[in-house]
């Protein structure tokens, strides 16, 4: 584990686009790790910046969601029923895809930050890191009114711009709000198999909250990409004793807590347990990679504890 290095910081609700932007010095490109090769072939079109053999025309492929529309090949795409895209030498890149789980559900802290605002963050921070290293970047913005899908970000620019609609959503997140409900686990699986190559792909999200997709869905995605899950946690997700003696209210009735009684307590430990335990079987199975973090760390550290979620390594810092 990598020692905490930031300052303490207050609790907080929400995030902000000033912070998302200062994210891109919280990350790990700079700190003199070695950066571990990407887990996916290569995938995505970036426009070169080089002349000669670099702007060469090597194929016709499938469009993909996030490949340049100014490399789209128009004569065979009106020849078709699909869209296609012209690939060159050395546009091929890599890409990550990160879905942020923004929805009300996430609302919830009881230590310093609640777990939308870690989500949002820490998906910030990986998204920096990926840019520096070459990566085209994209985010999933999943709230209870549905799917927020950014464009590819190539450029620190464009990564400024999404980030701006991310801290947006965030900011209208709020605990016990009733929720639309609009999110679609079959719209989120159809986006994903679409991409036309593997990606990287990072979803922050948390275990206690509806999960954003069924089994099999998980599986497919698993499947088709290298798939990373950030599962979000708290210590009162399972720990209710915590709770004894406080009260709740919807507006309509009030609960204490101790009317649960320790049976109560008990069956809901195990229930989460047996949640965490079936869901860490299941990523194992799959070959997904699974982290865990609490509210009481900050975004930056929580990201360094993780190593990047397993793009960095202790060493020399080594280029891709």
């Amino acid at each position: 584990m990598l020692p905490h290095t930031s300052e303490p910081e207050s609790a907080r609700l929400y995030t902000s686009h000033e912070r998302l932007l200062r994210c891109q010095a919280q990350g790990l490109l700079a700190s003199g790790l070695n950066v571990l090769r990407p887990y996916t072939l290569q995938a995505g079109v970036n426009r070169s910046t080089h002349l000669g053999r670099g702007t060469e025309f090597i194929e016709l492929r499938p469009y993909s969601p996030g490949d340049d529309i100014r490399h789209m090949d128009w004569r065979a795409t009106a020849r078709s029923e699909s869209s296609w895209t012209r690939a060159f030498e050395s546009d091929l890149n890599f890409a990550a895809t990160f879905i942020v789980d923004l929805r009300n559900a996430l609302f919830f802290g009881s230590e310093r930050f609640t777990k939308t605002l870690l989500a949002t963050e820490l998906a910030a921070i990986a998204a920096w890191d990926h840019l520096g290293l070459g990566y085209a970047v994209q985010f999933i913005g999943i709230s209870d009114h549905g799917l927020n899908l950014s464009t590819a970000c190539r450029s620190e620019r464009e990564l400024q711009r999404e980030l701006a609609v991310l801290a947006r959503i965030q900011s209208e997140g709020q605990a016990f709000r009733a929720a639309d409900m609009a999110h679609s686990s079959d719209a989120l699986l159809d986006y994903l198999v679409s991409y036309g190559s593997q990606r990287d792909v990072f979803c922050f999200s948390s275990l206690t909250a509806p999960m954003l997709l069924n089994a099999n869905q998980f599986a497919a995605v698993a499947d088709h990409h290298a798939l990373a899950f950030i599962n979000i946690c708290d210590p009162l997700d399972s720990d209710l004793l915590h709770l004894s003696g406080i009260e709740l209210s919807d507006g309509n009735m009030a609960l204490m807590l101790d009317e649960l009684g320790s049976s109560g307590v008990i069956d809901h430990q195990y229930a989460v347990d047996q949640i965490e335990r079936s869901f860490a079987g299941r990523c194992a199975q799959l070959g997904v990679r699974l982290y865990a973090l609490t509210g009481d760390t900050s975004a930056q550290d929580a990201y360094k504890t993780n190593s990047g979620f397993g793009r960095f390594q202790r060493g020399f810092n080594a280029s891709l």
